[in-house]
């Protein structure tokens, strides 16, 4: 039952699809993580399929430290004493102070805005970010 359910939804999003295809002024873009199960016949009604890599780590370093920004701007996360969420290119250049010498990062701001950054570096290395497939429809 729920794979007739399932071909109803394909059928219906296709004849849609088919329906705007004489408008001239329509983009559909789409993006799927499982490109393995998209319909062959969607995938074949797209005039341009452009598969996107996976982001770099500095690129998930700087979605992560964006989210975390953004939650501490509305109110989700509170800590007045928290260290400053630095930029990437900022943080390699504590790393390689801390690095360069043993007194390297003066004060405890910088040590722990380096910790935090770190940490983040980390999480941001180790994250598994899913595949995107983007496909642009033009009519």
């Amino acid at each position: 039952m729920l794979h007739f359910a399932c071909a109803q939804v394909v059928n219906a999003l296709l004849t849609q699809l088919d329906l705007l295809r004489k408008h001239n002024n329509v983009v559909i873009l789409t993006t799927s993580n499982i490109s393995e199960a998209i319909d062959l016949a969607f995938v074949d009604r797209a005039d341009i399929k452009q598969y996107i890599g996976l982001p770099t780590t500095p690129a998930v370093y700087r979605i992560l430290r964006t989210c975390l920004e953004e939650l501490e701007r509305v109110g989700i996360i509170r800590d007045k004493e928290k260290p400053a969420l630095v930029p990437f290119q900022q943080l390699l250049k504590l790393i390689k102070l801390k690095n360069g010498s043993e007194n390297g990062l003066a004060g405890d701001d910088n040590h722990a805005d380096l910790r935090i950054g770190q940490s983040l570096l980390r999480v941001a290395a180790s994250c598994e970010v899913l595949n995107i497939i983007c496909s642009i429809f033009f009519f």
